[in-house]
């Protein structure tokens, strides 16, 4: 079957845009856009679990991806990114990530303001033959309050080219990638280590 990026570009273009297309992170033609979705690719490498020698590799790709997303979307345009961080862990990872190149969301849950919270129904409860019945709903009380899972969908629009400029030849606060590796590792599940 089609990929969930896939039926996505599908629908937006059966209802809006003739021009939707489904792409891989590093595969994507040249060219601007009007939008972009970006589906957890910045958990996925914020939350990847490496050694301590290997942040400074994180970091690099997470501004890798942040400046692609830049190149990406056209000034105007809008990048919308797909997490399962909540908003005050996740925002100030994308204001730091996005260096003055987009307009942030809110950090609290206010569509208008560029934060969607998407609420999933539990899923039916399923028997895992290796974990315990109800880990699951039990994990998902834990994370969100409910048994419900939730997402955030995060709407970033992309500032003028001499917004940019400005943003790119002001003076950065010293240690940026210090405090930018910490707001990294608030992104991650807690782990038996961190108890």
């Amino acid at each position: 079957g089609a990929t969930l990026a896939e039926r996505l570009a599908e629908e937006i273009r059966s209802r809006t845009a003739q021009q939707a297309e489904a792409q891989q992170y590093g595969s994507e033609a040249e060219g601007e856009r009007d939008f972009v979705i970006e589906f957890g690719l910045l958990d996925a490498m914020s939350m990847s679990n490496v050694s301590q020698g290997l942040e400074v590799s994180k970091l690099a790709a997470l501004k890798n991806a942040a400046s692609r997303m830049a190149k990406l979307v056209k000034p105007g345009g809008t990048w919308i990114s797909i997490s399962a961080v909540p908003p005050a862990l996740h925002v100030p990872l994308l204001g730091r990530l996005a260096n003055g190149m987009f307009a942030l969301p809110s950090e609290s849950e206010d569509a208008a303001a560029g934060t969607h919270a998407i609420v999933l129904p539990p899923a039916a409860a399923a028997q895992s033959k290796t974990g315990l019945r109800g880990a699951a709903q039990v994990a998902d009380m834990l994370l969100y309050g409910s048994e419900s899972v939730h997402i955030w969908a995060y709407r970033m629009q992309r500032l003028d080219d001499s917004a940019s400029d400005l943003a790119e030849s002001s003076p950065s606060p010293s240690a940026p990638d210090a405090g930018l590796l910490d707001i990294i590792r608030q992104q991650r599940p807690a782990t038996r280590d961190d108890l």
